[in-house]
């Protein structure tokens, strides 16, 4: 067996013993956990993780993603729908129509997500 260093001779026991042990063990292991905790926190509060955490994410839901519902339909609002019905916005009697049109044609529930901010030009 080869000799052991000369920074532990005497047998590991010894080297390490003498220094995790007691009060001053204690002390250093307090200081390391509060530090890490510190640590910790600074990443879970600050935007520094957000990027890894995105991709991260992002690349566990890829994983996850089945194929889509053939059953859920996206209705947007595009070029063609603003040259065919005018400008935005659009009078409310005109989304309530296009919801009334979706239900005729055997829509289920229907999902609506357009913000009013501003008024109407026919309200």
């Amino acid at each position: 067996m080869a000799p052991a260093p000369s920074g532990l001779r005497g047998g590991w026991k010894r080297w390490f013993g003498a220094r995790l042990t007691g009060r001053r063990a204690l002390v250093e292991w307090i200081i390391v956990a509060a530090s890490f905790a510190l640590l910790v926190s600074w990443l879970a509060l600050a935007p520094v993780a957000d990027g890894p955490d995105h991709l991260a994410y992002d690349v566990l839901m890829r994983a996850k993603a089945g194929p889509a519902d053939e059953n859920i339909v996206i209705i947007a609002i595009d070029d063609r729908s603003l040259e065919a019905l005018g400008q935005w916005p659009w009078p409310r009697d005109l989304h309530a129509r296009l919801i009334d049109r979706l239900t005729e044609a055997g829509a289920g529930p229907v999902a609506y997500d357009v913000l009013f901010t501003e008024p109407s030009s026919q309200d």
